[in-house]
């Protein structure tokens, strides 16, 4: 096989990938547009499962710290009262985010809220880690 047809045959590989893995884009016949498929973040499917009830968002700074910025949506609960077994749901099963400043509180609540018989529980980490899941930060 000659050089210039394995360096033709590397290229149309090389371009059937590229087709292959580009991003798919939804076109509207109509308008005659075509823009890129929006992604979900993961803030945005966590924010979707509070608002059908699915789960809970729980921040276990101080409300000092609260106060400066949290996630929307978030329910304050501090790690203190989360140890004093002070958390109460009914439904130990449902998913509970939890977040801090930096992801150790959150860790330490995941912990609390595991020996305390909850099943679902996830650290999400601190606020840049939310904010690294697409999520952004509101204040009261």
């Amino acid at each position: 096989m000659s050089s210039k047809m394995l360096i033709l045959l590397v290229v149309i590989g090389a371009i059937v990938a590229a087709v292959l893995v580009w991003p798919k884009a939804d076109c509207e016949a109509s308008a005659g547009s075509c823009s890129a498929s929006p992604q979900t973040t993961r803030a945005e499917t966590i924010l979707n499962e509070i608002k059908t009830g699915e789960a809970a968002l729980i921040d276990v700074r101080e409300p000092d710290e609260y106060a400066v910025g949290h996630a929307p949506s978030s329910i304050l609960f501090p790690l203190g009262d989360i140890e004093a077994g002070k958390f109460e749901l009914m439904d130990k099963d449902k998913k509970l985010y939890l977040y801090c400043r930096s992801g150790n509180r959150a860790g330490i609540a995941e912990d609390a809220l595991r020996r305390q018989g909850y099943t679902n529980v996830e650290n999400l980490g601190g606020l840049s880690d939310w904010r690294s899941l697409g999520g952004e930060l509101v204040t009261d």
